[in-house]
């Protein structure tokens, strides 16, 4: 397996890729024009408008959504909209238009451009400076576009880290990220909790043969509890409260209730949130 060059360190002199263009130089595809035609476009949805940490790899990975509307979809699925990647400038390009990055993060290696305008203030122009130097650590934050088949990151920003723990949080984010999606995408509420939700208030009335979509646990009390947590869960992200399920329950004694939620978290089967009464489930 290649190594892309992690053990180089923010700083040091000496790029992987000697001269050369990065092959979206001011000549290629991605010009001014194409860039105030994108600013025409209708604005897309709030929703859609999330800033989504990957690394390289995914963006290379990634493909055209079916729409044409320029979008990329990652391999899970996810449609992107801006991104933040972080890695190593392994060669630059300092245009008159746009400066040109060839980054690398440890996974693959990818282009990015950033616009220049001559009204940037006198605090823009000195953090682009910074970022001139071979082998420096970056933040960029923009859109990936597929030119020909090949990826590009058309950035918004583009900054050194102020810190290296800004790297392994970045990471680490990419991963919660993931996994977020992951279940999400896994999880769909049970048909008869919904139905007690359209014909009542709330958690007012008892949630009844309620079960989960994986095998649950063997117990019908539990499996119901479970239930009820999840879907309070993918509602509300402080997780779902200890009165909630009891209410839900219908009937259930507050103490019972209160076991149930014990042993399942002991079991591994759900956790504790923002505070020992709030719970969500495991992924």
């Amino acid at each position: 397996m290649s190594n892309f060059g992690m053990d180089y360190q923010g700083g040091d002199v000496g790029g992987g890729f000697g001269g050369g263009g990065g092959g979206f130089d001011g000549g290629g595809g991605f010009d001014q024009g194409s860039s105030q035609q994108s600013a025409q476009k209708p604005k897309r949805n709030y929703d859609e408008q999330t800033l989504t940490p990957i690394t390289i790899h995914m963006a290379l990975e990634g493909h055209p959504d079916e729409s044409g509307d320029g979008s990329i979809v990652l391999q899970d699925g996810r449609k992107l909209s801006n991104v933040v990647v972080i890695g190593s400038v392994r060669q630059f390009m300092n245009n008159s238009t746009n400066v040109s990055y060839d980054i690398e993060d440890g996974t693959g290696l990818i282009t990015v451009k950033q616009f220049v305008n001559d009204e940037d203030c006198s605090a823009i122009l000195e953090c682009r400076e910074k970022t001139l130097v071979d082998s420096i650590y970056v933040k960029a934050i923009g859109t990936v576009k597929d030119y020909e088949g090949k990826k590009m990151l058309m950035a918004n920003s583009v900054r050194p880290l102020s810190t290296g723990n800004e790297l392994t949080h970045h990471f680490l984010s990419v991963i919660h990220s993931g996994n977020k999606h992951k279940t999400a995408s896994s999880i769909v509420p049970p048909m008869s909790v919904m139905s007690n939700i359209n014909n009542g208030v709330g958690f007012g009335q008892a949630i009844g043969n309620v079960g989960l979509n994986s095998s649950g646990t063997g117990n019908p009390t539990q499996d119901k509890a479970l239930a009820i947590i999840k879907e309070i869960g993918e509602r509300e992200p402080g997780g779902c409260h200890i009165n909630q399920i009891v209410q839900a329950m219908g009937g259930v004694p507050e103490g019972e209730v209160r076991q149930i939620v014990t042993e399942l978290s002991d079991n591994g089967e759900i956790y504790s949130t923002t505070t020992e009464e709030h719970f969500q489930v495991a992924a």
